[in-house]
C-alpha cells in the first residue's frame, strides 16, 4: 500500500476507535477482537439495551 492509503487507513481506525469508545463498549478487551471488529459487531447489533436481557439478545 503507498503511503496515502496508509493515511486514510489511520484516519479510519482512529475515527472507529473513538466512535467504540463513545459507544462505552468494552469489546476490545475480548481476545481476538480488535476496534475494526468491534465497530462491526456495534454496527450489526445497536443499541443492545433494547433487548431485556442476554437470552433475548442471543436469540
Amino acid at each position: 500500500m503507498d503511503s496515502k492509503r496508509w493515511q486514510v487507513w489511520d484516519a479510519n481506525e482512529t475515527e472507529l476507535s473513538q466512535a467504540v469508545t463513545a459507544a462505552g463498549s468494552s469489546l476490545t478487551e475480548l481476545p481476538g477482537v480488535g476496534v475494526i471488529m468491534a465497530a462491526k459487531i456495534l454496527g450489526h447489533v445497536g443499541n443492545v439495551t433494547r433487548f431485556p436481557n442476554a437470552d433475548h439478545f442471543a436469540s
